[in-house]
């Protein structure tokens, strides 16, 4: 065993830090697969410009705005 030295507390600090580190990496992935790895209905989709409508508030283009000089 090694001599008790000034710098322990340090190891100490840095290995709880880890583990810390170390048990929250597992939550947040358990967190991810339990609610966002697939979607809850599959057989759901939507239309892109029916969302672009209710989110912009405007019917969309389906030719891209030019500038004009």
């Amino acid at each position: 065993m090694s001599p008790k030295r000034e710098g322990a507390p340090v190891h100490s600090l840095a290995r709880d830090i880890v583990i810390v580190l170390a048990v929250k990496a597992v939550v947040l992935t358990l967190i991810w697969f339990a609610f966002f790895s697939a979607p809850v209905a599959r057989h759901m989709t939507m239309d892109p410009q029916a969302v672009e409508q209710q989110v912009a508030g405007r019917p969309s283009n389906s030719e891209p705005a030019h500038a004009v000089r």
